[in-house]
């Protein structure tokens, strides 16, 4: 949960990877199939280029050599095992009880 906390301690943060899963949303924007997406590792490179200090990886998004790169260059990297989902730690899912934790004010909306 300390790596939660310091990504929503950030007064911005963004959210992007792909899924090659047909039921995941990421998958409707960009299908891979058989390994994680070359675009996550690009943009991780281009995070860890503008001093992002945190980065969430959504289940299905990376593979062993994203994740080494997310641990060896970003201060707290969430990804794999733990959260509330089964698949693993998700910002849908996990997001409110992280807000909640790094002391964040938020509102949630309908869209």
């Amino acid at each position: 949960m300390e790596a939660v906390k310091r990504f929503f301690s950030s007064p911005r943060f963004a959210v992007a990877g792909a899924s090659n899963d047909p039921t995941k949303f990421g998958y409707k924007n960009l299908s891979v199939r058989g390994h994680a997406s070359p675009v996550t590792l690009q943009v991780l490179q281009e995070a860890h280029s503008v001093g992002i200090p945190a980065v969430w990886l959504q289940p299905g998004t990376f593979d062993d050599r994203v994740l080494d790169y997310a641990r060896g260059h970003f201060a707290a990297v969430i990804a794999g095992d733990g959260g509330a989902g089964y698949e693993g730690w998700c910002v849908l899912v996990d997001g409110e009880e992280g807000l909640e934790a790094a002391g964040v004010q938020w509102t949630s909306q309908r869209l």
